[in-house]
């Protein structure tokens, strides 16, 4: 079920530079991603770099403060994480492969 409130707070985060658990900045927040079947925001879009894939963050585990968002993550495990084939988009498969990994790095 679509909750604007929660879509709202997420969409703010677009634009704001990404801290690992070290304070090492990882990157920006590109887009906003959704579990396909739900239509609810369900992970931080990050670009690494330029010429770097962007990398999925689950978005109930980041922390704001000021204009940073951090996250209880390595910037490694962050680059090590699976890209699923639709970014804004996540299946089911790739949302389980996901959770999955940072679950493991945990």
């Amino acid at each position: 079920m679509f909750d604007r409130d929660r879509w709202d707070r997420a969409s703010h985060m677009v634009g704001e530079p990404v801290v690992d658990k070290d304070n090492h900045k990882i990157g920006r927040v590109a887009a906003i991603a959704e579990a396909r079947d739900e239509m609810e925001p369900e992970w931080l879009v990050v670009r690494t770099s330029l010429l770097g894939r962007p990398r999925l963050i689950p978005i109930d585990v980041v922390r704001e403060e000021g204009d940073e968002i951090y996250v209880p993550f390595s910037k490694r495990t962050v680059l090590l994480a699976p890209v699923p084939e639709i970014l804004t988009n996540v299946a089911r498969a790739e949302r389980r492969a996901l959770d999955f990994h940072y679950k493991r790095a945990a």
